[in-house]
């Protein structure tokens, strides 16, 4: 019985000293490009107006889009508690790719020309993410897939800048205006795939293509026109009968509105364990 005991806690021993062993802390950055995917419809929309034809000439288009597509970059650190198994943590910047809106409006002058109006607006997105994760690993000497399961946590900002110009009779006026949508947290879930190229004990290159899904809703924002006008947003689920008789002018700006950020991604970087 004694005997018994004694191996078995030789082994139990030895199994400690290689987990032990096999404990890892890691630290990593990467960089990459990611693309929409489930983009978002309905709220940006081409638009052409021609009031000055016998028939009303008008033209409408969707612009779907994603405030995932742009570039990415970042760092990540992780413990690896076993050749197979990690627990990562990822910091991640992020530079969306912008997005058009065109209008165009035309009206006749009663016989003297025309007059147009054209209108462009931008909006387009950074936000700073970060992505605990769980990593599993193959485990293989030289290379060696893994794939990641993890949540995030999002916090960002929409930018939209728009301009006019109007054209009347050879008068030509033109006006712009910047807005910046802030506050609140955004939070998603992602899932990647990679592929870990291991260069020594201590380095490894690695290439992963990933999938996130998340959405951001700003709590306020503010506004400044090119004449110098500034105005405040905060932004509600919603609003009582009594604000809305205050704000019935703004009330489409006081609504709390989701911006999609859904991507496919990949990201190239190296990682150093210690």
């Amino acid at each position: 019985m004694n005997y018994l005991k004694t191996v078995l806690l030789t082994l139990i021993c030895l199994i400690f000293i290689k987990l032990v062993s096999a404990q890892k802390f890691y630290v990593g950055i990467s960089s990459g490009y990611a693309i929409g995917i489930a983009n978002q419809r309905g709220d940006m929309v081409n638009s052409y107006v021609d009031y000055s034809k016998v028939v009303t000439e008008y033209r409408f288009e969707n612009v779907p889009y994603s405030l995932g597509r742009g570039w990415n970059i970042g760092g990540q650190f992780g413990y690896r508690f076993h050749k197979n198994i990690a627990f990562e943590t990822q910091i991640n910047y992020h530079q969306s790719a912008d997005v058009d809106q065109n209008d165009i409006e035309i009206t006749s002058n009663f016989g003297i020309g025309k007059s147009e109006l054209h209108e462009r607006k931008t909006i387009s997105a950074k936000m700073y993410r970060i992505t605990p994760s769980i990593v599993l690993h193959m485990g293989n000497e030289k290379i060696n897939p893994y794939m990641k399961l993890g949540a995030v946590i999002g916090f960002g900002r929409i930018i939209t800048d728009g301009a006019s110009v109007f054209n009347s009779v050879g008068n030509t006026n033109s006006s712009s205006y910047k807005k910046i949508d802030e506050g609140g947290v955004s939070f998603g879930a992602k899932g990647a795939f990679g592929l870990d190229y291991i260069l020594s004990s201590k380095w490894s290159v690695f290439s992963e293509l990933s999938f996130i899904t998340m959405s951001y809703a700003p709590e306020y924002g503010n506004l400044e026109t090119s004449d110098g006008t500034k105005r405040n947003y905060n932004y509600d689920d919603s609003f009582s009968e009594s604000e809305k008789f205050i704000i019935l002018f703004d009330m489409p700006e006081t609504l709390k509105r989701s911006y999609n950020f859904n991507s496919c991604g990949l990201d190239l970087g190296v990682r150093f364990s210690f």
